[in-house]
Parts: C-alpha cells; sequence; structure tokens
C-alpha cells in the first residue's frame, strides 16, 4: 500500500490541512489543500512509473506544503510558454477576488491553473477544482469578468511596498511565518492602504489589530500612497543605509554556515532561515534573532563572527 501525508501549516489565525496520497481510481498523485476546515483546492499529479510510487507522493506533498509557506508572485514561476496568458493586473485581481476564500493557497492555485490551460473556462475551472460549489459559484463570475476585461485598473499608487517595514511589524505576531503573509499581500497589493491592511490583519488576532493598523498606517503619509520624504526633499529610501540596517540576500546563508555549525551543528540552515524570515533579512535583526538561540556565555563570540562577516566590523 501506498504511503500518504498529513500536515497542518499555521498562518496567522488561518490553519491548512494538506492531505497527499495515491487515488488507485484515477491513477493520479492528489493533494487536497484545506483551509479552516473547508476544502479549497485539490492538485494532481501524474504518476512516474519508472520511479518509485513512495518517493512520488513524498515529492509531491513537500512540494505543495511547500509553496503554502512560501507563496511565489504567480509572475514568476509561469513562464512556461503552455500557460495560459495573463497580465499582471489579471493576476492581481484574480488573486484579490479569491483570496479570502483561499488566503496564501491563491497563488498556488493560480499557478497550478495556468500550466495547461488553454481558454478562459478551462483555466476558472482549474483554478476552482475541489471547491464548494456554492463558494465556487461565487467566484466564477467574478473570474470571468476579470478575464475578459482587456484592461484592467491601474495601481493607486506607483509607491514602492514596504515589505522590510511589514515584515518588522509582523514578526512580533507572526514569528517565522510573517514573510508568508506579506508575500501575500505584496502579490495583490494594488497601493491603497486599506487594501493592505484588509489582507494583514484577517491574520492577526483581535488584540494585536489595533496596534498593527497604527504602526502600517505610519509608513504612509496621510491620504497614503506617497513615499515619505525627508525634511531635504530626499526619498528615504535612497537615503545611505548602514551596513546594519542593510537587507541581506537569503544566498547569503549559506555563506554563514561555517560559522552557525559551531553553534547549531546540523541544525544549522533550518535556524538561520527562520531567523531571516522572522527580521526580514535586516542585518541587525538577523543577528539578534540568532542571539537569542544560543546560551548567553556563547553570545559574545557569535555577535562577533557574525558582525565580521555580515557588517564587516
Amino acid at each position: 500500500m501506498a504511503v500518504s501525508f498529513n500536515e497542518t501549516v499555521q498562518v496567522g489565525r488561518s490553519s491548512y490541512h494538506v492531505q497527499t496520497e495515491y487515488y488507485k481510481s484515477a491513477g493520479k498523485i492528489i493533494s487536497n489543500i484545506f483551509k479552516d476546515g473547508m476544502a479549497v483546492k485539490r492538485l494532481e499529479r501524474n504518476v512516474d512509473e519508472q520511479r518509485d510510487l513512495d518517493e512520488q507522493i513524498k515529492e509531491f506533498h513537500t512540494t505543495v506544503v511547500g509553496r503554502l509557506k512560501n507563496p511565489v508572485p504567480v509572475k514568476k514561476e509561469a513562464t512556461e510558454q503552455r500557460a495560459f496568458p495573463l497580465t499582471q493586473e489579471q493576476e492581481k485581481l484574480i488573486a484579490d477576488a479569491i483570496y479570502p476564500h483561499f488566503g496564501v493557497a491563491a497563488y498556488l492555485a493560480i499557478s497550478d491553473a495556468r500550466t495547461g490551460a488553454s481558454s478562459p473556462s478551462e483555466f476558472i475551472d482549474r483554478v476552482l477544482s475541489g471547491v464548494d460549489e456554492k463558494v465556487a459559484g461565487e467566484l466564477r463570475a467574478k473570474l470571468a469578468s476579470i478575464l475578459m476585461k482587456e484592461e484592467t485598473m491601474k495601481p493607486e499608487s506607483t509607491r514602492e511596498f514596504p515589505e522590510s517595514e511589514l515584515l518588522k511589524i509582523l514578526s512580533p505576531h507572526l514569528g517565522v511565518m510573517a514573510g508568508t503573509v506579506v508575500e501575500s499581500a505584496k502579490a495583490t497589493w494594488n497601493g491603497s492602504v486599506d487594501r493592505l491592511l484588509d489582507i494583514i490583519l484577517k491574520e492577526i488576532d483581535e488584540p494585536a489589530k489595533p496596534e498593527v493598523v497604527e504602526k502600517v498606517k505610519a509608513l504612509f503619509p496621510e491620504g497614503g500612497g506617497e513615499v515619505k520624504t525627508t525634511e531635504g526633499g530626499e526619498k528615504m529610501a535612497e537615503q545611505k543605509q548602514s551596513p546594519l540596517e542593510r537587507r541581506m540576500e537569503k544566498k547569503e546563508l549559506e555563506l554563514l554556515l561555517p560559522i552557525l555549525q559551531q553553534f547549531f551543528g546540523i541544525s544549522a540552515y533550518s535556524v538561520a532561515d527562520e531567523a531571516y524570515q522572522a527580521s526580514g533579512g535586516v542585518v541587525k535583526d538577523f543577528i539578534n534573532t540568532l542571539l537569542s538561540e544560543v546560551e548567553e556565555e556563547k553570545r559574545s563570540e557569535l555577535e562577533k563572527k557574525l558582525m565580521d562577516k555580515l557588517a564587516g566590523t
């Protein structure tokens, strides 16, 4: 008998349960995704007869769970020639329409539907595969309307998405999953502060919402949308950053492994990755997060090594 996998992924207030197994009747590996107990997506993969079945089931399950934890904007994934054509704005509008039901699984659903769909109706069917009939009926009309439009609405603002600032705000409340929520918001954001808050607050517990609202609104001047400026009129984003304030690239984690393995052993990369997500990659926050994971007497040594490597001090 083939193996099956069950795993729960917590993203803010939402709980996603993934069930992956081989369906002999269909001859396929099928992964069902449930959000807060309700089915939201069914994904399928054909079986390669030349490979071990259990290995393929595990591989597919791991891929689905990984894409839930780290949603990727659709335009980065759907680059194949066979991908169903969508404009960037259509992608955003579709993600916006299905997000209340799918949550972070929205991007997985869209990218899966684009692969192999040859018509608008087929694309919509693939997006809504496995969705409750009542919900699917409501969403179908919205998606059809979006696909019929050649020109979609323009963003309300050209302001750069405040990714690193949002990670700092949300990390105390969502931990390592803050990155997942921020990536979800980034993919559908149209420049509206209210839209941004609407996405974020779905995953924040009630007592923390006023604080989050206040901090997010503080990122924008009154009226929303434009980049804050200094007294001299220069964009804050263009101000020279100190080495400790800069945002790391994820590939830098591999360069730190020789140091981190001295303190975390075989768990070094896993610990570093969680610290990177929680800190938003900001060097000083990344270092402080790692220091909180080691015994007090070892912190000075670890801090010095990390500062030398990341900040050149």
